[in-house]
């Protein structure tokens, strides 16, 4: 059997680290792409991680636009050329009724990627991953800090109401490889998240429970001015694939911690 080469953008992100772990894992050649958008000769499958202004100090509208858009129709013509595979990481924000140049930017790119199937039959698919956590996600996110919080009294404004879909990255970096061997490449959609929503509320509960600690919170009105309490997947789509989820919230939660104790 002809071995497939894969080629993966944002590789040395918190997602795309621990997918390049996973095709290590099984032997899988890869290369890691550049932010140029070029792809080398012989790829067959791209892998599109990449993106920019998800993370507090990312604002620069241009940015924003050049990463995750520009950057993508480039990449979506080498896809055209290589007569690649292409799977996109989009974000589940561009469902939200309060959008960001972020979300914008990403909704932009995927309706690029339905246009280049529709005009130029390459095969592409868009993932929309939820709010992915584990162990190595940004310290700025909310698990994270109310770990820190809890295991060093390291005081953080907090939100109770707002709600999120988690679900573990290696579950995700499973969900990826679902879609690559079993989805369809006609522009569909793979929302990948668990189907359960949790409130800010409710993580905190989780994360004093099992660190038994109190976290060091002042609640504030308002933190992100696109959260809802309205935010979860329908998996339906990617569970059709086979997919399962592993790993519960606590279960990540709960190494999220081990792992900070180990640590510091």
């Amino acid at each position: 059997m002809e071995r497939l080469r894969s080629a993966i953008s944002g590789s040395h992100g918190f997602m795309g680290e621990r997918l390049c772990k996973r095709l290590d894992q099984f032997s899988i050649e890869y290369t890691r792409l550049d932010r140029s958008g070029t792809v080398p000769n012989g790829v067959d499958f791209i892998f599109d991680l990449a993106g920019y202004g998800n993370i507090a100090g990312q604002d620069e509208v241009g940015e924003i636009y050049k990463a995750n858009l520009m950057r993508v129709i480039d990449t979506l013509y080498e896809a055209k050329r290589l007569e690649s595979k292409y799977l996109f990481i989009s974000t589940s924000s561009v469902l939200l009724p309060k959008q960001t140049p972020y979300s914008l930017s990403k909704r932009a790119a995927e309706e690029f990627l339905r246009y280049m199937v529709d005009t130029c039959s390459i095969k592409a698919a868009i993932a929309r991953p939820y709010t992915i956590i584990g162990v190595g996600e940004q310290k700025q996110h909310l698990i994270p800090r109310l770990i820190d919080s809890c295991l060093n009294g390291t005081a953080m404004p907090f939100v109770s109401e707002p709600v999120h879909d988690f679900l573990d990255v290696d579950d995700f970096v499973d969900a990826l490889w679902f879609i690559k061997e079993k989805g369809k490449f006609g522009g569909e959609v793979y929302d990948v998240g668990s189907g359960i929503s949790y409130s800010n509320e409710e993580v905190l509960e989780i994360v004093e429970g099992l660190t038994q600690k109190k976290a060091n919170v002042f609640e504030v009105d308002s933190l992100r001015s696109y959260d809802t309490k309205n935010w979860k997947a329908d998996n339906g789509a990617i569970r059709k694939l086979g997919w399962r989820q592993n790993k519960l919230l606590t279960q990540t939660i709960a190494e999220m911690i081990y792992h900070e104790r180990e640590n510091t």
